[in-house]
């Protein structure tokens, strides 16, 4: 799945990666590509307005994961965690696609759970010190 928020494919990653962190920390490059370019609306649940995508901004930061659901496809939902490098900054995110089916209200919290674990891992992960960097 890929959300096309207006960002060149030189800059793309995966939606549900490039969805987590914008939502997550990249709200003023959102709220410019809105402006510069609009929201395609792709299914009815496509986030279409400036106002709605940075309310949908601040919920993703407050519950510490970003949920895709049927915004881009109908029948689908991804979910992702931010994985955050050494200063903090959003560099990646763990994200599960699967149809609405796989992923409901009776698994979402647990598949939630293991990908903010995962991101956890991987972010203290880089924020250690590689052998290669130490003298």
């Amino acid at each position: 799945m890929q959300k096309d928020l207006g960002i060149p494919a030189r800059r793309r990653q995966s939606g549900r990666s490039k969805s987590c962190q914008i939502r997550y920390g990249l709200a003023a490059e959102a709220a410019r590509t809105v402006r510069e370019n609009g929201l395609k609306k792709r299914t009815p649940k496509t986030i279409t307005t400036l106002h709605r995508l940075l309310g949908e901004l601040e919920k993703v930061r407050a519950q510490g994961y970003a949920v895709d659901d049927e915004e881009n496809s109908m029948g689908a939902r991804c979910l992702a965690a931010p994985v955050f490098d050494i200063l903090g900054r959003v560099e990646a995110a763990v994200g599960l696609s699967g149809t609405t089916s796989q992923i409901d209200d009776s698994n979402m919290p647990k598949l939630v759970e293991w990908a903010r674990e995962a991101a956890r891992k991987i972010s203290r992960q880089l924020a250690r010190p590689t052998s290669a960097g130490m003298a």
